[in-house]
């Protein structure tokens, strides 16, 4: 599947459970809360960020994610990404983006 069709799926279907998708176990009422905030239907989605912040107390988990943990687990993710990623499948656009503009075709257009 191609990244043009994923991004269409994720406008139409339903996010994976956060308790399947999650390498950790997740408390329910932080799954939920999050499901909530991906929920498609904006009614069903909390109504302001006051009630996602008080859920979220509610957890008791608020406390335990300083900025180093959201630091360092957000470097491990793209670290993950990054190795994830095969420059040929992302096509000849990434190629060229990645090895910068070409100057022999500069000078031939100007």
């Amino acid at each position: 599947m191609g990244p043009l069709e994923q991004l269409v799926l994720h406008t139409v279907e339903e996010p994976t459970p956060l308790t399947e998708a999650a390498e950790q176990a997740i408390p329910p009422a932080l799954a939920e809360l999050v499901m909530q905030c991906l929920a498609k239907d904006p009614a069903a989605r909390p109504a302001s960020m006051g009630e996602v912040i008080t859920r979220l107390e509610a957890t008791g988990m608020i406390d335990a994610w300083t900025h180093e943990r959201a630091c360092a687990f957000w470097d491990e993710r793209r670290r993950q990404t990054e190795a994830k990623l095969d420059p040929m499948a992302l096509g000849e656009a990434s190629t060229m983006v990645a090895a910068g503009p070409d100057p022999e075709a500069a000078t031939q257009a100007g």
